[in-house]
């Protein structure tokens, strides 16, 4: 083989080889910038689950501070019905003393009229 045949060889070969590394490194940039990217994705996803527990959380939250008082307004509003059922109850206990003495003192008095008029 001539001398120049030989260089031709070695000159072809060699930019085989330099064309192939270059497909290899621009496949190994593409692979990067895809592993980058999914990685990105995965990471704003995660953020967003994250948000969404967040606001579901705050939501419960919410719901069991709303559930909180209205529990404790039932429980206020019962205090306030039983003290007013007491509070009558309490005056018509007076009343039915007051009637009761009244009576008493009624049939006392007939009864002393009574007994006056006979004596």
């Amino acid at each position: 083989m001539l001398d120049w045949q030989r260089k031709h060889i070695e000159s072809r070969q060699k930019e085989e080889k330099d064309l192939r590394e270059y497909e290899k490194s621009k496949l190994r940039e593409k692979w990067n910038d895809e592993i980058i990217k999914e990685k990105q994705k995965k990471e704003i996803e995660r953020e967003e689950r994250i948000n969404q527990f967040n606001e579901i959380e705050e939501f419960n939250q919410r719901e069991f501070e709303y559930k909180k008082a209205l529990k404790e307004q039932e429980k206020q509003n019962d205090k306030s019905l039983i003290q007013t059922i007491l509070d009558k109850e309490k005056a018509l206990d007076e009343l039915d003393k007051k009637e009761k003495v009244e009576k008493n003192l009624f049939f006392f008095l007939k009864k002393i009229n009574y007994n006056m008029y006979y004596i």
